[in-house]
This record gives structure tokens, sequence and C-alpha cells, in this order.
């Protein structure tokens, strides 16, 4: 019942939900999203989508965004699903990396910036070596070529590296905290 949540309170209601929603409740936002044209709805509902951690419904958000009847406008978006939790934060860039043509050829462009510029912000939550070199070997040469894209990629780049660097400064202090312990 949407009325038993205010308005201003739904997009947070329902991205709550989705944290630990089971398939169930990924379908039954797919029948609320092919059932209204409310556009700010809408925008909760795929925000929802995009908000499980359950590696497997993450997976079923990112096939949303390219192999869906969905408008590629809101649909997008969805590509971003399950980067910010460290659980599933590889999940997106691998998406990415697997269906890059795919993606750029369906995403936005226009207006100064084109969609695939934001793509590196798939690996912000990277944080070692190893994934900044994966990073950095599939999208340094791309993102050269798209409206944006090169300041997207180092901003992404210098998050990664500075995430790096206090983990490497903070670790020693945090051993020695939970060596007392």
């Amino acid at each position: 019942d949407r009325k038993g949540v205010d308005a201003d309170m739904l997009g947070s209601v329902l991205r709550t939900a989705a944290y630990d929603g089971d398939r169930a409740l990924f379908d039954a936002l797919l029948v609320a999203l092919k059932n209204t044209t409310d556009l700010r709805q809408r925008e909760y509902i795929l925000g929802a989508l995009g908000s499980f951690r359950d590696q497997k419904l993450v997976s079923a958000a990112h096939d949303l965004s390219i192999h869906s009847g969905l408008d590629v406008r809101e649909s997008i978006r969805l590509v971003f699903a399950g980067s910010r939790n460290p659980e599933t934060q590889k999940i997106p860039f691998e998406f990415v990396k697997a269906n890059y043509d795919e993606i750029i050829k369906r995403a936005p462009a226009g207006g100064g910036s084109d969609f695939g510029a934001a793509l590196p912000s798939v690996a912000a939550g990277f944080c070692d070596v190893d994934s900044e070199k994966e990073f950095v070997d599939f999208f340094e040469e791309r993102t050269r070529k798209i409206t944006g894209g090169p300041r997207n990629y180092s901003q992404t780049l210098e998050g990664i590296r500075l995430c790096e660097a206090r983990k490497s400064a903070e670790q020693s202090d945090v051993a020695a905290f939970f060596a007392k312990q």
C-alpha cells in the first residue's frame, strides 16, 4: 500500500527493504515498476532494484540495464547496482567489462557528457593495488574517447589511490588496537 509510507520516505524505505531483500521482493518491485508511469515512483523502485546485496539479485539488476524493455534512460543506472557494497563491489566492474560495447551502444549521450563517462565509477569502491591495475587496464584507453571520460577516470583512480594510502597508513594502528583487546 503506497499510502502507508510518506512520499518523501518511499525511496529510503524501498532501498532499505531491498538491502536484505530476496527474489520475491525483487520480482514484486519489477511488477510495481511495470504497473506505474509515475516518474518519481519509478525512480524509487529502480533505486531499490539496484540496492540488493544478494549477488544473484545484483546480477539480475545488471541484466535489466541492457536486456529489458525498460527505457534505457531509466534502466542504465542499474549498471551501478552492488558497487557500494564491499561484498558485491566487484560484480558491477565485471559486468561492465563483459558488456561494455552493449552498454555504450544503449547509453544516453549528448549535452556535453556521455553516460559512458560515468562508467569508471563502478570501481569507486576499489582499495587495493590489484584492483587498481584491473581498473587502469580496462578504462584508461576507453575513457579517452568519451566526452567527460578522462575527468571521471582520473577522479575514480585518485579515489582508489587515496583509499590504498589511507588503508596503508592506518593498517598498523588498527592491528595494534585489536592486538590489545
